[in-house]
């Protein structure tokens, strides 16, 4: 029974330890998100959707996000993703996006928008959440 206690002291021990460090490390290092947010015209149909999907990636836990939409930066490194008054306008128009984005190389990069799958083909390694309009029960 002694040898027991021992090994599953050491094994809590070890586990805790390892578990303190790793919290330190991604203390100090958090990760990074970039957050695209497609603001076009287009964009209105779905837009009741933005809100929930921007809450769903704000809740990680150690994590930086930068916020942006193919017009402007909304915020830069931040730990909170603050949202601030973004609102579809304009025709949609990707040709600005990548000299908006910081250089970050190891961030993952979320683009949330409804255009079609031919129109992000160029953002690869990107992950692009789809938003689709909601179907009526008419």
């Amino acid at each position: 029974m002694s040898a027991l206690r021992t090994w599953l002291a050491l094994a809590v021990t070890t586990f805790a330890g390892l578990g303190a460090g790793y919290h330190g490390y991604l203390q100090t290092h958090p990760r990074q998100v970039v957050v695209v947010v497609d603001s076009s015209y287009p964009m209105l149909e779905v837009w009741p959707q933005v809100a929930s999907v921007l809450d769903d990636l704000g809740r990680r836990r150690y994590t930086q996000f930068f916020l942006s939409t193919e017009k402007s930066v909304v915020h830069e490194w931040s730990d909170r993703l603050q949202t601030g008054r973004i609102t579809p306008y304009a025709p949609r128009d990707f040709s600005r996006l990548n000299g908006l984005l910081p250089p970050a190389a190891n961030a993952e990069v979320y683009f949330l928008t409804n255009a079609e799958s031919a129109l992000t083909e160029s953002f690869a390694g990107w992950h692009v959440i789809r938003l689709t309009r909601p179907h009526s029960s008419n």
